[in-house]
């Protein structure tokens, strides 16, 4: 029987000493220790840790809240969600957990940005971003650099790209505002393309060249890359 991640990185020790030093940059980082005043952190760091070894294949079941529940009067923001994602990637890799790993793990909290993260702080994003205008160019770019990369372009032949384009612009439009979408869902947007985790790889590889041509912030661009990484999963076969 293969190793579980858990047995991987070295069981319930390492993980412990993982919490430990996320907390120690939770508690000292500007934006994220408001969230923490007044609460008993030895206690929270205790559930983290039974929530990331069952998370990561231990036999012992979690038997704490839910993510919704346990969050739901820290009022958590965009922001911190995203600098906690952060700095749980950045300790992983201090503590030379191994990528595939850490990655997983990345993957994992982002699944619950929606029953975490209470007070969105990206509410006029689009309109820092440049609105509609701003996303169009970005993915004609992207698209440009997809039909023409021998790793992805075949997956376009016969594709109508400007309806691709448009689906993308009013899917990120919704993300980057308070807009509701009205689209077709993002994994069933992609099933039956029999995309492989290379050719997702590429796709956010050449999405990243695309927004950083266009200037785009280093909050929404690490916002726009964690949300699709967090798909990455459900969309490839």
């Amino acid at each position: 029987m293969s190793e579980t991640l858990f047995e991987r990185i070295g069981g319930t020790p390492t993980i412990t000493a993982l919490i430990n030093s996320l907390y120690i940059k939770i508690e000292s980082n500007p934006i994220t220790q408001g969230a923490f005043l007044g609460k008993n952190i030895e206690e929270i760091k205790n559930y983290q840790v039974k929530f990331w070894s069952m998370a990561l294949g231990s036999a012992t079941p979690y038997e704490g809240r839910s993510m919704k529940d346990a969050h739901q009067q820290i009022a958590v923001t965009e922001e911190q969600f995203n600098t906690v994602v952060s700095m749980l990637s950045e300790t992983m890799r201090e503590m030379n957990i191994p990528e595939d790993v850490y990655k997983i793990a990345v993957t994992h909290a982002e699944m619950f940005r929606s029953d975490i993260v209470s007070h969105k702080l990206l509410d006029c994003a689009l309109e820092k971003l440049g609105g509609r205008e701003k996303l169009t160019k970005i993915f004609e770019k992207l698209y440009a650099r997809l039909t023409s990369n021998p790793q992805t372009g075949p997956q376009f032949n016969g594709k109508d790209l400007s309806k691709i384009i448009k689906g993308h612009i009013n899917y990120w439009s919704s993300f980057l505002s308070t807009a509701s979408y009205t689209g077709t869902p993002i994994v069933e947007v992609h099933q039956g393309l029999r995309i492989n985790a290379e050719q997702f790889n590429v796709f956010l590889e050449l999405l990243g060249e695309s927004l950083k041509e266009e200037n785009v912030s280093e909050e929404i661009y690490c916002n726009i890359m964690a949300h699709m990484e967090a798909y990455k999963a459900e969309i490839i076969e």
